[in-house]
């Protein structure tokens, strides 16, 4: 350590200061006692490359001789050596040991070493995003550990953990602990809604809890709090506790559904000769029955609007026209009597048209049987494509629910 004094305007605030509110009525008895006595004790500093130095404890004062003097003023140093992680610490363990942080910026300047010291994520951006931040360090994790052994006697893992927690209260709670409205037990109960699942309902009833008239002031009602986020968090165990009844049924509701349609699809390929079907590759029954019914249903589309159908409609139409008009000519050949046909002069007789009607007559009886097998087959597609679309769809409301059941017990 080397001890000198160098020009005021050559000293520079430290960006890792934690300390960011500074009360100005102590601030004007700070000014009053530089102006009468002088520093008390030197700044203590680190050397910048451009020939600046930063300070690393004594900010308050630095601020206070900024607004004394000019910056050619000498100020008297205490110059360390020391890295950026180092100068953190200590800057950090001068403010924790002279309790000049409020319990939020301790925890802000805790959460900010933690994180450039290997945590995985950052954890003040990540309170930022999220009110429910489970991924708060506890006491036994590494980095806290390590904090707390290097600022020594004046904290300890456990102190560093509950400051961390309170970082996950909304902002104008942290506000209120700050300002003295709301003591630091309490707030530190409130913290526990943290573990409620749903981060908007748990930072509405931090706030709600927060602004409770019992829970405010000097002497607010700590155990009357204690009992209450009980509940709360007995209530979550009790929804939890249904939920995960429920998901068992639907679990089981589930699997019964997925053999029959196992079952459904084992019989349509049975019973079908259907070469699309044979086509179908998953090892995923439900997803199986799925394109099934899409198959089913471009069967049942062919068979009442595919070119087949259509065509037997053109036939019997037709048919039943020729045999009109061979009945009207059997009429007036045996009424009359006639060896020639009226219409067309050519040879005709009762006998050959009688067998020309019956043989037509035994076209259409063919294609009214075809038409009947084509619409009794589309029946039977019908009812098993419904059959199977009532198992599959009650296999997929199940599952929808189950997975909307994982998300709350989990």
């Amino acid at each position: 350590m080397t001890t000198k004094e160098v020009s005021l305007g050559k000293l520079k605030e430290n960006d890792y200061n934690p300390r960011k509110r500074f009360d100005d009525a102590k601030m004007e008895d700070l000014k009053k006692s530089i102006e009468k006595v002088g520093l008390a004790q030197p700044l203590t500093v680190r050397g910048l490359e451009n020939g600046d130095y930063e300070v690393v404890c004594g900010v308050r004062r630095l601020r206070a001789l900024n607004e004394l003097y000019s910056g050619n003023k000498k100020i008297p140093v205490n110059e360390l050596e020391l890295s950026d992680q180092e100068a953190k610490v200590l800057s950090l363990t001068e403010n924790v040991a002279r309790d000049n942080l409020t319990k939020i910026e301790e925890a802000r300047a805790y959460a900010k070493y933690i994180t450039s010291n290997g945590y995985e994520t950052n954890l003040l951006d990540e309170i930022e995003k999220n009110v429910h931040l489970v991924d708060i360090p506890s006491k036994s994790h590494k980095q806290v550990k390590e904090l707390a052994n290097q600022i020594g006697k004046y904290t300890s893992p456990s102190t560093i953990g509950k400051r961390l927690k309170l970082l996950i209260l909304p902002e104008e709670i942290q506000n209120a602990v700050e300002s003295g409205e709301i003591k630091i037990k309490v707030a530190q109960v409130i913290t526990q809604l943290r573990k409620l699942d749903d981060s908007e309902f748990a930072e509405r009833k931090m706030k709600e809890l927060a602004n409770d008239p019992n829970y405010r002031g000097s002497s607010p009602n700590l155990e009357g709090l204690r009992k209450e986020v009980g509940k709360i968090l007995e209530k979550q165990e009790e929804q939890k506790e249904k939920s995960e009844q429920k998901l068992k049924k639907f679990k089981t509701r589930a699997r019964e559904r997925k053999t029959a349609v196992e079952e459904q699809v084992e019989e349509i390929k049975e019973k079908f000769d259907i070469s699309e079907l044979e086509k179908v590759d998953s090892e995923d029954v439900v997803e199986i029955g799925e394109k099934y019914l899409e198959i089913l249903q471009n069967e049942i589309n062919n068979l009442t609007t595919g070119d087949r159908f259509d065509n037997l409609q053109d036939e019997q139409l037709e048919l039943e026209d020729r045999e009109e008009k061979l009945k009207r000519n059997l009429k007036e050949v045996t009424n009359n009597n006639l060896s020639r046909c009226p219409y067309c002069d050519a040879p005709v007789s009762a006998d050959d048209l009688k067998n020309r009607i019956g043989i037509i007559e035994d076209q259409i009886t063919g294609i009214q049987e075809e038409r009947s097998e084509l619409s009794e087959t589309k029946t039977e597609l019908t009812e098993a494509r419904r059959g199977l679309r009532k198992e599959v769809k009650s296999h997929n409301q199940l599952s929808e629910k189950i997975e909307n059941l994982q998300e709350e017990v989990e």
